[in-house]
């Protein structure tokens, strides 16, 4: 087994995902940051503009982004994968609509009815 050392001991790493570049992304909720890790170990942390979003979960959606939750911020984030990575401002709630209809016309997403 080998661990990876984060550049803040109280990052507290939460999610993860395989990004689109080969590479494995995930949150950090008290670091407040994306970070990325390549298949030869070295980390890479991007900032999050929402101050003490508390960054959780993290996915690949279908346009090859990463896409997290800000559970403080009470906002979506967006990542964008290019030659450097952007993390570009969160989704307002209209935001946040819009992309649920879209994931969920995608069939990406599904509702179920919970039967009572």
């Amino acid at each position: 087994m080998t661990l990876y050392i984060l550049s803040q001991p109280s990052a507290w790493p939460y999610g993860i995902t395989p990004g689109p570049d080969g590479n494995l992304w995930f949150t950090e909720v008290n670091g407040n940051q994306i970070g990325k890790i390549t298949p030869s170990g070295v980390i890479t942390e991007y900032k999050i503009p929402t101050s003490n979003s508390m960054p959780r979960g993290i996915a690949t959606g279908p346009d090859s982004n990463l896409w997290f939750a800000e559970s403080a911020g009470n906002k979506i984030g967006k990542l964008e994968i290019t030659m450097a990575a952007t993390v570009v401002p969160a989704l307002s709630r209209s935001g946040m609509l819009i992309l649920f209809a879209v994931l969920l016309s995608c069939g990406l997403i599904q509702l179920h009815r919970r039967r009572r």
